[in-house]
């Protein structure tokens, strides 16, 4: 998992939404999120199934492998991406 130094300030709860504001090498945003004891359902972490579908309120991410669920515009798998800028999801 991401060192406390880069959670610190990664991630940021303002509830419904949460802000990624730094992408940790290596580590899926849901990855980013469990670290920080956010809960976010999911099943496969590959982008499989769809469970974690997330809304997207603003940012930008980067797929590691091409999610092979369907990802409406404004949505985002976060266990098969990573931020590319500051990423603001709504959770919830």
């Amino acid at each position: 998992m991401p060192s406390n130094a880069q959670r610190d300030d990664a991630v940021q709860l303002e509830s419904p939404e949460i802000s990624v504001t730094q992408a940790a090498e290596g580590y899926t945003l849901l990855e980013q999120l469990e670290a920080e004891g956010i809960e976010v359902p999911y099943q496969c972490r590959e982008g499989y199934c769809g469970r974690c579908r997330t809304k997207r309120v603003s940012g930008e991410v980067a797929y590691t492998s091409a999610p092979l669920a369907w990802v409406n515009p404004g949505e985002v798998l976060p266990c098969c991406c990573v931020a590319i800028s500051e990423v603001v999801l709504e959770v919830g």
